[in-house]
């Protein structure tokens, strides 16, 4: 008899799932994650350790990116 997938494994395989349509649907151009790569390496936090949290969405001249 089977037994069931342990949910930690349902977890990691729904984990995985979700990174490979993110990268598929991702149409940022390499110049764009390249410039939110750069800028967010500029930052730095008060204390601790910090992340840059950023929104990119295409414009009518481009792209508007907000960090």
């Amino acid at each position: 008899m089977d037994q069931p997938d342990l949910p930690i494994d349902n977890l990691l395989e729904q984990l995985e799932e979700y990174r490979v349509r993110r990268e598929v649907r991702d149409s940022r151009p390499d110049r764009v994650t390249n410039f939110i790569s750069e800028v967010a390496e500029a930052f730095e936090p008060s204390h601790g350790v910090g992340r840059v949290g950023f929104d990119c969405q295409p414009a009518p001249a481009g792209w508007a990116i907000s960090m």
